[in-house]
């Protein structure tokens, strides 16, 4: 068997029993002191995270999995309540950088593009750490 042939066929019992997983999953989180919330779509969760993020005071926080943060919009919603959002992964965080939205696609490497992001990450990063010559 091959491996890509074994990724399917996880991935196929996975689907097909998501329902127990995630009952499984649930359970074993909560166990160890993890909420869990699930939204019955987009806005729910955007407002529920928010709303999270309010309570708690927050001004700054940190985040992963863009490609599902993008799909409900939240950086939009986090930036509308007066939370700045910073990518955890530096690729996104370069993206984020230069106020593009980030993609699914990987693109061929173009050394025009790389040089656009460096030129990004360098000004930021001399801005926030205030480095001196």
């Amino acid at each position: 068997m091959t491996n890509a042939t074994r990724r399917i066929g996880i991935k196929t019992d996975a689907i097909a029993h998501l329902d127990e997983l995630l009952i499984d999953l649930t359970s074993k989180l909560e166990e160890r002191g993890c909420k869990v919330f699930f939204a019955e779509d987009a806005a729910q969760a955007r407002d529920y995270i928010v709303a999270l993020a309010q309570a708690k005071g927050a001004k700054n926080v940190v985040k992963g999995k863009s490609m599902t943060t993008e799909e409900i919009d939240l950086n939009d919603a986090l930036a509308k309540a007066g939370i700045d959002a910073v990518e955890t992964d530096l690729g996104e965080y370069i993206v984020q950088l230069r106020g593009e939205r980030p993609s699914a696609h990987h693109h061929a490497r173009n050394s025009s593009v790389e040089g656009r992001h460096r030129a990004a990450f360098h000004r930021q990063v001399r801005h926030r750490v205030h480095c001196r010559a």
